[in-house]
């Protein structure tokens, strides 16, 4: 690979692009030329070059992991295979395809739900028109949204703290402005007390849920499941960051850590079918 005199400065500007896009102000990068400072003194000029043996000179080993953080966005968009303790699985082609919920039949769902939801009683009225739109929006997982809590939500920087979720891992998601304030007005009206989603005091329960999304399937004759919110959002959203020039292994990094994926492997997968599905979402409707 071609040497470049200054790799940091090279690949800044992206890196910092998409750490903006997942919540992070990044107003402060005095450490990034700090960096290069040091990298520059043992003659580094490469992100190549850059290695763990190099992470432990004593100048380097404070900024391990912002260097990590740099060589792996680094990889990714180059498409170098990434080092892992453990063989990932391979994505082999299969004759399934996942269902996508289109916007259309989204707002089908939406109106189904505001409608009956003035027909429960307590806090399921609130809960159902708030959690189908955020579990579209945000693509978190439905165990996440379930165990969220009133102080995960950060309504003044947009920010949802998912805790100690899959693989005991933690993140956080930005959300747009019109499912903050849809968030901000639950929690005014609603006024759960620890638990983002409550009833009868405690948080929802998962099979309260399905009961629910199955009367959404039969009363609509759609077949659909809690993940498929999830598929949809990933698949929409590489979409939309194609169609606005980014590139697949841009969309790749970015959907990696926003989806809370494990291995690069498990975003792939969404990858794999987009090709499959490419205009021609699954379901008619």
């Amino acid at each position: 690979m071609e040497t470049i005199k200054r790799p940091i400065q090279n690949l800044l500007p992206d890196y910092i692009k998409y750490k903006k896009s997942l919540g992070y102000k990044y107003d402060n990068i005095s450490h990034f030329y700090k960096i290069e400072k040091i990298l520059a003194k043992y003659n580094i000029y490469s992100i190549d070059e850059i290695n763990q043996e190099i992470l432990k000179y004593p100048d380097l080993k404070k900024y391990k992991n912002e260097l990590n953080e740099l060589i792996k966005f680094y990889n990714i968009i180059n498409n170098i295979p990434q080092p892992t303790k453990l063989q990932c699985r391979t994505i082999t082609p299969s004759k399934y395809i996942p269902f996508i919920i289109k916007e259309p039949l989204f707002y089908e769902i939406c109106n189904f739900v505001d409608k009956t939801s003035q027909y429960e009683k307590g806090n399921e009225q609130y809960i159902y028109p708030v959690l189908y739109r955020l579990l579209y929006s945000t693509g978190i997982r439905i165990n996440e949204a379930i165990n969220l809590k009133r102080s995960d939500i950060e309504s003044s920087t947009n920010v949802i703290k998912i805790q100690n979720s899959k693989n005991n891992k933690s993140r956080c998601i930005v959300v747009s402005d019109s499912m903050n304030a849809i968030l901000k007005k639950y929690l005014e009206v609603a006024n759960p007390k620890k638990y983002l989603f409550e009833m009868n005091k405690n948080k929802v329960g998962y099979s309260t849920l399905s009961n629910h999304l199955k009367e959404i399937c039969h009363s609509l004759n759609v077949k659909i499941t809690f993940h498929d919110f999830r598929h949809s959002m990933a698949t929409i959203t590489f979409q939309k960051m194609l169609a606005d020039g980014y590139n697949e292994k841009e969309i790749l990094y970015y959907l990696h850590i926003y989806l809370g994926h494990s291995s690069i492997n498990e975003t792939e997968y969404y990858f794999y079918f987009n090709n499959i599905i490419k205009d021609n979402f699954g379901g008619s409707k």
